[in-house]
């Protein structure tokens, strides 16, 4: 259920059912393609209070692609003399804000706040010292989600020095890797396996680019990076997958000396981890969910806000927002299996996507 206008029937007040700007601004904005992405339900407390419940979910806006945690927006003191109605609404810095109306008899929406799309109207009655579930309307636009270039690994091209899959991936000298498409299945129509070498310290790698090290592009001209990877065995291994300045660096951490992107160094944690990097200086979080699991699939999402912040999610649920750190450098982005032992690793690759950031007035 999304976007409601009560008629007078079903409103529980009868401004619910009134159109306002704000409803009209959402829908305009859904027409460029923002809106939401996924969740971001607004509901009643279990107990209510004043404030409402948001679940977690994302948000496509003016070409950003924010998570938002679950999370509760608390609604003002009630006037004690007229009712108002409030919005609730998200921006594409990944901020929910709670934008107040005015009280009166008979109270409209407030306009929507700059470079936001809408979740829901809040009916804020006389003296109201709770919000219950008939208060709250639904203005979320769900909107479909695209990528600017995306690869399924269904178009099988397999050249040992590059131009692999649909987005004609590189590879270079990898240390005894190689690589093979798999038999896809219900849910993963085309996978790519990278398979290392035998002997410790190879691996196989596919990158943007020429080389591992080819400057490709400015992460600032990211918005997102989709990623869909499952690892075959857990075990002494490295594993590496996004935005690097080196797709060959296996060291816990570091993918070159710039960055944004997503690890598994079982010798360093069992989970996945979280990192950004800039100038050979790192930010790194842990996953706080279950360690990894082999053979299990894993989207992790790569999100540049629109702030120059990043943010990472996995399994379409936000992770960690990282400030510090914020790569740069221009750089390269791939896939990377590297093994630690004296036998082979792998990484099954079934889905990459990527947007670009808008960059203002390209063309005259």
């Amino acid at each position: 259920m999304s976007f409601t206008i009560p008629n007078q029937a079903a409103a529980a007040y009868a401004r619910q059912a009134g159109w306002y700007q704000a409803d009209i601004d959402g829908l305009v904005a859904a027409l460029a393609g923002d809106g939401v992405l996924s969740g971001l339900t607004c509901t009643a407390q279990a107990s209510p209070d004043m404030t409402v419940a948001v679940a977690a979910g994302q948000a496509r806006i003016r070409g950003y692609f924010p998570f938002f945690a679950a999370q509760n927006a608390t609604i003002s003191a009630a006037s004690g003399s007229n009712p108002r109605i409030d919005l609730i609404s998200v921006d594409y810095n990944g901020t929910v804000t709670v934008t107040a109306g005015t009280a009166a008899a008979a109270p409209v929406c407030p306009a929507l706040p700059a470079n936001s799309v809408p979740l829901a109207q809040v009916y804020v009655q006389t003296s109201a010292t709770s919000i219950g579930s008939n208060a709250i309307t639904d203005k979320r636009v769900v909107v479909y989600d695209v990528f600017d270039a995306a690869d399924e690994f269904v178009f099988q091209a397999l050249v040992t020095t590059g131009n692999i899959s649909s987005l004609a991936w590189g590879t270079t000298a990898a240390t005894g890797g190689t690589m093979a498409f798999q038999t896809g299945t219900s849910l993963h129509p085309g996978i790519l396996r990278l398979v290392t070498g035998t002997s410790s310290g190879n691996n196989q790698r596919i990158h943007f680019g020429s080389a591992a090290t080819t400057a490709v592009f400015a992460p600032a001209n990211v918005a997102r990076v989709r990623m869909l990877i499952s690892v075959p065995t857990i075990t002494t291994l490295a594993i590496k997958a996004g935005i690097g300045q080196d797709v060959s660096d296996a060291a816990a951490g570091s993918l070159g000396t710039a960055g944004a992107f997503v690890e598994f160094v079982p010798a360093t944690s069992a989970k996945w981890r979280y990192t950004t990097r800039q100038g050979g200086t790192s930010t790194t979080n842990a996953d706080t969910g279950a360690d990894v699991v082999a053979g299990n699939w894993y989207q992790f999402d790569i999100v540049r806000l629109q702030n120059g912040n990043w943010q990472f999610a996995k399994n379409g649920v936000f992770a960690f927002l990282h400030s510090a750190n914020q790569p740069t450098t221009v750089c390269n982005l791939g896939f990377l299996a590297h093994t630690l032992t004296t036998a082979a690793r792998n990484l099954d690759i079934d889905f990459f996507g990527i947007n670009w950031a808008p960059m203002g007035s390209r063309f005259t």
